[in-house]
Parts: C-alpha cells; structure tokens; sequence
C-alpha cells in the first residue's frame, strides 16, 4: 500500500544519490531517489545544508545525516603520459 501524499510520517533516508551538479556561484544541486534537491531545500522532513562531490549532508529533529555519494570507490589520479608516447589517430607516415 503506497503512503499517503499528506502523510506526516518520514521514511528513513536511503542513500540512493543518482545525480550530483556542482555550481559555482550559485547553489548545487543532487537527485536522491529521483527527488531533485537544492542547498537550503527540503529532502522529505530534513533541510539540505550542503552538496558536495563527495557527500550531502542533511539537518533534520535526529539531527545531522551525511549521504556519501560513493564511499566505497576511491579514484586512483590519473598517470600522465610523455607527449611522445601518445598515439594521434588518422595521420599516416609514409
């Protein structure tokens, strides 16, 4: 049986972040279980006070609740390779 839409009580927070826009200037932006949220926005009965690449944490009467956008996956940096060895495509020598 779906909830009602005016419904007071709040489900758990899952952390289903599909979606993180970062803006310079202006407020960031996520999706999280296909709810478009902003800074300062609300998440069900929590307020949004910050998105960042890594997480989006959330204030709410519990108290604080940090959504980790992929905690599991670290991002080694890329290795730089000499301009020698990269390969240019569509040029032939003869």
């Amino acid at each position: 049986m779906a909830p009602e839409h005016g419904s007071r009580a709040s489900a758990p927070v899952e952390s289903g972040v599909q979606t993180v826009i970062l803006r310079r200037g202006g407020k960031s932006t996520a999706v999280i279980n296909g709810q478009h949220v902003a800074v300062c926005g609300k998440f069900g009965d929590k307020r949004v006070l910050r998105i960042n690449e890594s997480e989006i944490v959330l204030k709410g009467e519990s108290g604080r609740e940090v959504i980790k956008v992929m905690p599991s996956v670290e991002k080694p940096p890329a290795k730089k390779t000499s301009a020698s060895k990269q390969r240019t495509t569509g040029t032939a020598q003869q």
